[in-house]
């Protein structure tokens, strides 16, 4: 066992948190993605979040600008965007490849190495809380209950 990914008991006792927004979509890039269609599905009304599966450390096609003109205006609007990785292991990072920079200019926030389930569901516990998408949006970042693998800076991907 790696004692370093083991985490500490529990200090408090264990609670449910019932309270779930189910408002948070999931969309897995794949090559030839059609624009419109994926557009339709972030401009809904109803729709609060949207978790991104993408390629290698979060990579998005570089030409379909208006799918990139689509998230500016989902982030405006107040839409989570967040970006995973379709691959097994490894990590989003945002500043490895221009496109990728692009969205993260855009507004989308990385998911680091947590997997497209755990931010689904950790999208769905903090909106639930009632908290406004920008404080979503800052606390995606931070580890709640293991989600997060702490790097050193001397990690790789």
């Amino acid at each position: 066992v790696s004692q370093h990914l083991v985490l500490a008991q529990p200090k408090a006792r264990f609670r449910v948190h019932p309270q779930m927004d189910s408002c948070v979509v999931v969309i897995k890039l794949v090559p030839g993605f059609d624009d419109k269609a994926i557009s339709a599905m972030i401009e809904s009304s109803d729709v609060k979040a949207v978790v991104m599966e993408t390629y290698g450390t979060g990579n998005t096609p570089s030409r379909k600008q208006r799918f990139i003109q689509c998230i500016r205006e989902a982030v405006a609007r107040g839409v989570v965007l967040v970006i995973t990785s379709q691959c097994f292991k490894g990590r989003v990072v945002m500043d490895a490849y221009a496109v990728a920079a692009e969205m993260r200019d855009a507004g989308v926030v990385s998911a680091i190495d947590m997997t497209t389930e755990a931010v689904a569901t950790k999208l769905s516990y903090l909106f639930g809380k009632g908290l406004p998408p920008d404080k979503v949006r800052a606390t995606i970042g931070e580890n709640l209950r293991g989600e997060l693998t702490k790097y050193s800076k001397k990690s790789r991907l």
